[in-house]
């Protein structure tokens, strides 16, 4: 093992050897000690300057994101703010092993392909320049599919949801995020509006006001829907976060309602009917009752 430094020029300094090279050598340039690419992140919404900033460091929170941007504007939700962050590094599946299974799997698709394609063309007798064209269309159609494949896996992302005015408020605290590459911090306009959707008889928009219940929700959707899940209402918030209707015995708590809310009602498949097998039952157990009430209060004479 021979080591020297080359200069950016790709000169050599006085007591820094110019080896000559031998057959199965391997030259390895080594990364200089620290360094990493730029690592990019956007902000979007309501902040005084929009926009693209590159991480200063590899611990830059939210926080200092959201000063260098100039601050918040009159009109932010902070509730509502989130995170997009990419499921995929799309740098890395393009110049390491990664690629090579992604691409592996296309190309053995493309081969398949390109095998029936050679036994079409033996079987119509076609002439060896049809035979090249079809190889070179199997190509070009394999380098499209990759495009297309990265292109979906780059818009590939999942959302964090985040409280902006906490974080503003504490700075460095653990709701304060540290930043990756291309993240994007999303800061909404206050949003009134307050969606109902799933298994009423009408979804829809109603306005947002303080004290608003999940059964006002309903019945401005015109009433629950003979397949809705009424037990299973959730509340999805305007930064992505989700709340359930929580049950204790006969006792029900239902989530809270903020603006750009939207309350879902899952449905199901079965559709609920009060058939007459339920009815009877039904009258028989408050028969049963008060006739015991009944009881009772003979015994107690």
């Amino acid at each position: 093992i021979l080591s020297t430094v080359v200069n950016g020029d790709l000169s050599f300094n006085p007591g820094q050897e110019n080896f000559v090279l031998q057959p199965m050598d391997v030259v390895t340039i080594t990364k200089k000690a620290g360094f990493t690419n730029p690592e990019v992140v956007s902000i979007t919404g309501q902040v005084n300057n929009v926009g693209k900033y590159t991480l200063s460091s590899r611990v830059e929170r939210v926080s200092d994101i959201v000063k260098r941007a100039g601050g918040l504007i009159g009109q932010a939700y902070g509730e509502g703010a989130f995170i997009k962050r990419s499921r995929f590094n799309i740098d890395t599946l393009r110049s390491d092993e990664s690629k090579t299974s992604v691409e592996q799997a296309y190309i053995r698709k493309f081969k398949a392909q390109q095998l029936a394609a050679k036994a079409e063309v033996k079987t119509s007798l076609m002439e060896e320049d049809g035979l090249v064209d079809a190889q070179k269309q199997n190509k070009k159609n394999l380098k499209d599919t990759l495009d297309i494949l990265y292109k979906e896996l780059e818009n590939d992302y999942y959302q964090i949801a985040i409280d902006i005015n906490q974080i503003m408020d504490k700075p460095g605290s653990q709701q304060d995020l540290v930043l990756r590459d291309k993240d994007e911090i999303v800061i909404p306009k206050t949003d009134n509006r307050v969606k109902i959707s799933g298994g009423v008889l009408r979804p829809t928009n109603i306005v947002y006001r303080d004290g608003l219940s999940i059964g006002e929700c309903i019945s401005a959707a015109g009433g629950i829907s003979e397949y809705a899940r009424r037990g299973r209402a959730y509340v999805i918030y305007a930064n992505g976060k989700s709340k359930r209707t929580m049950h204790f015995g006969v006792f029900r708590i239902n989530p809270t309602i903020k603006p750009g809310a939207e309350v879902v009602l899952p449905e199901t498949d079965v559709k609920k009917e009060k058939t007459l097998n339920g009815i009877l039952q039904f009258t028989t157990i408050i028969a049963q009752i008060g006739s015991a009430l009944a009881t009772l209060a003979l015994l107690n004479r």
